[in-house]
Protein backbone atom coordinates (compact mmCIF):
# COMPACT_ATOMS: atom_id res chain seq x y z
CA UNK A 1 0.00 0.00 0.00
CA UNK A 2 1.34 3.43 -0.91
CA UNK A 3 1.84 5.87 1.98
CA UNK A 4 0.77 9.04 0.20
CA UNK A 5 0.14 10.83 3.50
CA UNK A 6 3.90 11.25 3.78
CA UNK A 7 3.70 13.97 1.13
CA UNK A 8 1.19 16.02 3.10
CA UNK A 9 3.19 15.58 6.31
CA UNK A 10 6.41 16.94 4.75
CA UNK A 11 7.44 20.21 6.42
CA UNK A 12 10.41 21.09 4.20
CA UNK A 13 11.75 20.40 0.73
CA UNK A 14 14.23 18.00 2.24
CA UNK A 15 11.53 15.93 3.93
CA UNK A 16 9.43 16.08 0.76
CA UNK A 17 12.37 14.71 -1.22
CA UNK A 18 12.73 11.91 1.31
CA UNK A 19 9.01 11.12 1.00
CA UNK A 20 9.34 10.93 -2.79
CA UNK A 21 12.38 8.69 -2.51
CA UNK A 22 10.68 6.37 -0.03
CA UNK A 23 7.38 6.19 -1.89
CA UNK A 24 8.62 5.73 -5.43
CA UNK A 25 11.81 3.92 -4.50
CA UNK A 26 10.18 1.40 -2.20
CA UNK A 27 6.94 0.96 -4.15
CA UNK A 28 8.18 1.08 -7.73
CA UNK A 29 11.92 0.52 -7.40
CA UNK A 30 12.78 3.70 -9.29
CA UNK A 31 16.48 4.55 -9.12
CA UNK A 32 16.37 8.33 -9.11
CA UNK A 33 14.01 11.30 -9.43
CA UNK A 34 13.78 15.01 -10.19
CA UNK A 35 10.97 17.35 -9.10
CA UNK A 36 10.91 20.73 -10.85
CA UNK A 37 8.50 23.64 -10.77
CA UNK A 38 7.81 27.00 -12.34
CA UNK A 39 5.67 28.71 -14.95
CA UNK A 40 6.22 26.63 -18.10
CA UNK A 41 2.99 27.65 -19.83
CA UNK A 42 3.88 31.33 -19.69
CA UNK A 43 7.65 31.63 -19.97
CA UNK A 44 9.07 28.15 -20.24
CA UNK A 45 11.27 28.72 -17.21
CA UNK A 46 11.52 25.96 -14.65
CA UNK A 47 13.78 25.22 -11.67
CA UNK A 48 14.64 22.23 -9.46
CA UNK A 49 12.68 21.76 -6.26
CA UNK A 50 14.14 18.49 -5.00
CA UNK A 51 16.45 16.06 -6.76
CA UNK A 52 17.95 12.70 -5.88
CA UNK A 53 21.69 12.70 -5.27
CA UNK A 54 22.30 10.22 -8.09
CA UNK A 55 20.19 11.99 -10.72
CA UNK A 56 22.24 12.37 -13.97
CA UNK A 57 24.37 15.46 -13.45
CA UNK A 58 24.59 16.27 -17.15
CA UNK A 59 20.86 16.96 -17.25
CA UNK A 60 21.10 19.05 -14.06
CA UNK A 61 23.95 21.07 -15.56
CA UNK A 62 21.84 21.84 -18.62
CA UNK A 63 18.91 22.81 -16.46
CA UNK A 64 20.94 25.22 -14.35
CA UNK A 65 22.58 26.75 -17.41
CA UNK A 66 19.36 27.18 -19.38
CA UNK A 67 16.27 26.47 -17.24
CA UNK A 68 13.78 25.77 -20.02
CA UNK A 69 11.24 22.99 -20.38
CA UNK A 70 13.04 21.22 -23.21
CA UNK A 71 15.92 20.44 -20.84
CA UNK A 72 13.61 18.27 -18.71
CA UNK A 73 12.90 14.90 -20.36
CA UNK A 74 9.24 14.46 -21.33
CA UNK A 75 8.09 17.75 -19.81
CA UNK A 76 7.13 19.27 -23.15
CA UNK A 77 5.23 16.09 -23.98
CA UNK A 78 3.40 16.26 -20.67
CA UNK A 79 2.47 19.92 -21.23
CA UNK A 80 0.82 18.95 -24.51
CA UNK A 81 -1.26 16.08 -23.12
CA UNK A 82 -1.19 16.48 -19.29
CA UNK A 83 -1.15 12.77 -18.62
CA UNK A 84 1.50 10.43 -17.14
CA UNK A 85 4.27 9.33 -19.49
CA UNK A 86 6.09 6.01 -19.07
CA UNK A 87 8.66 4.99 -21.65
CA UNK A 88 11.40 2.41 -22.11
CA UNK A 89 14.20 4.38 -23.69
CA UNK A 90 15.83 1.52 -25.60
CA UNK A 91 12.61 1.11 -27.60
CA UNK A 92 12.48 4.76 -28.71
CA UNK A 93 14.09 6.05 -31.88
CA UNK A 94 16.73 8.72 -31.26
CA UNK A 95 15.05 11.16 -33.65
CA UNK A 96 11.73 10.83 -31.86
CA UNK A 97 12.91 12.14 -28.50
CA UNK A 98 14.46 15.31 -27.14
CA UNK A 99 18.23 15.80 -26.75
CA UNK A 100 17.82 15.52 -22.98
CA UNK A 101 16.24 12.07 -23.31
CA UNK A 102 18.99 10.93 -25.67
CA UNK A 103 21.57 12.23 -23.21
CA UNK A 104 20.01 10.25 -20.38
CA UNK A 105 19.96 7.16 -22.58
CA UNK A 106 23.67 7.62 -23.26
CA UNK A 107 24.20 7.83 -19.50
CA UNK A 108 22.73 4.37 -19.07
CA UNK A 109 19.12 5.23 -18.19
CA UNK A 110 16.75 2.51 -19.41
CA UNK A 111 13.31 3.95 -18.60
CA UNK A 112 11.64 7.21 -17.60
CA UNK A 113 8.26 8.04 -16.13
CA UNK A 114 6.88 11.49 -15.53
CA UNK A 115 3.76 13.42 -14.62
CA UNK A 116 2.88 16.94 -13.55
CA UNK A 117 0.25 19.07 -11.87
CA UNK A 118 -0.86 22.68 -12.34
CA UNK A 119 -1.83 24.89 -9.43
CA UNK A 120 -5.39 26.16 -9.06
CA UNK A 121 -4.66 29.24 -11.16
CA UNK A 122 -3.15 27.14 -13.92
CA UNK A 123 -0.10 29.39 -14.11
CA UNK A 124 2.50 27.33 -12.25
CA UNK A 125 3.23 23.63 -12.54
CA UNK A 126 5.34 20.94 -10.97
CA UNK A 127 6.74 17.95 -12.88
CA UNK A 128 8.13 14.76 -11.34
CA UNK A 129 10.50 12.62 -13.38
CA UNK A 130 11.34 9.07 -12.28
CA UNK A 131 14.39 7.27 -13.62
CA UNK A 132 14.81 3.55 -14.31
CA UNK A 133 11.63 1.83 -13.20
CA UNK A 134 11.70 -1.99 -13.44
CA UNK A 135 9.72 -3.27 -16.42
CA UNK A 136 7.33 -5.03 -14.05
CA UNK A 137 6.40 -1.71 -12.43
CA UNK A 138 5.85 0.41 -15.56
CA UNK A 139 2.09 -0.18 -15.50
CA UNK A 140 1.88 0.86 -11.83
CA UNK A 141 3.73 4.16 -12.30
CA UNK A 142 0.95 6.09 -14.05
CA UNK A 143 -1.80 5.63 -11.40
CA UNK A 144 0.63 6.30 -8.56
CA UNK A 145 1.88 9.48 -10.23
CA UNK A 146 -1.70 10.64 -10.80
CA UNK A 147 -2.50 10.17 -7.12
CA UNK A 148 0.73 11.63 -5.80
CA UNK A 149 1.22 14.83 -7.81
CA UNK A 150 -1.76 16.81 -6.41
CA UNK A 151 -0.62 15.91 -2.89
CA UNK A 152 2.94 17.04 -3.65
CA UNK A 153 1.56 20.29 -5.08
CA UNK A 154 -0.54 20.78 -1.94
CA UNK A 155 2.48 20.10 0.26
CA UNK A 156 4.55 22.71 -1.57
CA UNK A 157 1.67 25.19 -1.27
CA UNK A 158 1.54 24.63 2.50
CA UNK A 159 5.30 25.20 2.74
CA UNK A 160 5.01 28.48 0.81
CA UNK A 161 2.14 29.59 3.07
CA UNK A 162 4.10 28.81 6.23
CA UNK A 163 7.14 30.64 4.85
CA UNK A 164 5.07 33.74 4.04
CA UNK A 165 3.40 33.69 7.46
CA UNK A 166 6.78 33.42 9.18
CA UNK A 167 8.09 36.32 7.09
CA UNK A 168 5.11 38.54 7.95
CA UNK A 169 5.26 37.58 11.62
CA UNK A 170 8.95 38.45 11.78
CA UNK A 171 8.37 41.66 9.86
CA UNK A 172 5.51 42.73 12.11
CA UNK A 173 7.25 41.86 15.39
CA UNK A 174 8.32 44.90 17.40
CA UNK A 175 11.99 45.40 18.12
CA UNK A 176 13.06 45.82 21.74
CA UNK A 177 13.47 49.59 21.21
CA UNK A 178 10.04 49.91 19.56
CA UNK A 179 8.43 47.97 22.42
CA UNK A 180 10.14 50.30 24.89
CA UNK A 181 8.84 53.38 23.09
CA UNK A 182 5.33 51.96 22.96
CA UNK A 183 5.34 51.12 26.66
CA UNK A 184 6.11 54.74 27.43
CA UNK A 185 3.24 55.72 25.13
CA UNK A 186 0.99 53.36 27.07
CA UNK A 187 1.88 55.30 30.23
CA UNK A 188 0.63 58.48 28.57
CA UNK A 189 3.96 60.11 27.72
CA UNK A 190 4.34 62.41 24.73
CA UNK A 191 7.02 61.95 22.08
CA UNK A 192 8.97 64.84 23.60
CA UNK A 193 8.90 63.24 27.05
CA UNK A 194 9.91 59.86 25.64
CA UNK A 195 12.75 61.54 23.73
CA UNK A 196 14.06 63.09 26.95
CA UNK A 197 13.67 59.87 28.97
CA UNK A 198 15.37 57.63 26.42
CA UNK A 199 18.06 60.10 25.38
CA UNK A 200 16.99 59.97 21.74
CA UNK A 201 16.10 62.78 19.36
CA UNK A 202 12.50 63.82 18.90
CA UNK A 203 12.62 62.81 15.19
CA UNK A 204 13.92 59.34 16.13
CA UNK A 205 10.94 58.79 18.42
CA UNK A 206 8.59 59.96 15.65
CA UNK A 207 10.22 57.50 13.26
CA UNK A 208 9.80 54.68 15.79
CA UNK A 209 6.12 55.51 16.16
CA UNK A 210 5.63 55.55 12.39
CA UNK A 211 7.32 52.14 12.04
CA UNK A 212 5.23 50.72 14.87
CA UNK A 213 2.00 51.91 13.22
CA UNK A 214 3.03 50.39 9.86
CA UNK A 215 3.93 47.04 11.41
CA UNK A 216 0.67 46.86 13.33
CA UNK A 217 -1.46 48.17 10.47
CA UNK A 218 -2.95 51.05 12.46
CA UNK A 219 -2.99 54.85 12.15
CA UNK A 220 -2.60 56.41 15.61
CA UNK A 221 -0.96 56.03 19.01
CA UNK A 222 -3.96 54.64 20.87
CA UNK A 223 -4.56 52.00 18.19
CA UNK A 224 -0.86 51.06 18.27
CA UNK A 225 -0.99 50.42 22.02
CA UNK A 226 -4.24 48.46 21.72
CA UNK A 227 -2.99 46.31 18.84
CA UNK A 228 0.35 45.58 20.52
CA UNK A 229 -1.32 44.70 23.81
CA UNK A 230 -3.91 42.41 22.22
CA UNK A 231 -1.16 40.54 20.37
CA UNK A 232 1.10 40.35 23.44
CA UNK A 233 3.85 42.26 21.60
CA UNK A 234 4.75 44.31 24.67
CA UNK A 235 5.69 41.24 26.71
CA UNK A 236 9.38 41.61 25.84
CA UNK A 237 12.61 41.50 27.82
CA UNK A 238 12.37 45.24 28.29
CA UNK A 239 10.02 44.78 31.22
CA UNK A 240 7.60 47.32 32.62
CA UNK A 241 8.51 50.98 32.57
CA UNK A 242 9.54 52.55 35.84
CA UNK A 243 7.72 55.75 34.83
CA UNK A 244 4.61 56.19 36.93
CA UNK A 245 1.43 56.28 34.83
CA UNK A 246 -0.35 59.60 34.64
Amino acid sequence: MFDLQAFLQAESRRSLGEAIRQTFGSSLGTRSFLLVGGAPARSGRISPIVVAADFPQSVMAQLHANPLCENIPFMNEWLKHERPICQQLDKMHARAVSPAVNQMRRQGCHSLAGHGCFDLRGSSAIFLLLVDLPDSQMSNAAPLLQLALPLIQASLGTMRYRSRMKYYEEKSALSAREAEVLKYVRHGMTNKEISSTMGLSFSTIKNHMAKIARKLGVKNRAASVAAASSNNLLASNFGESTIAPR
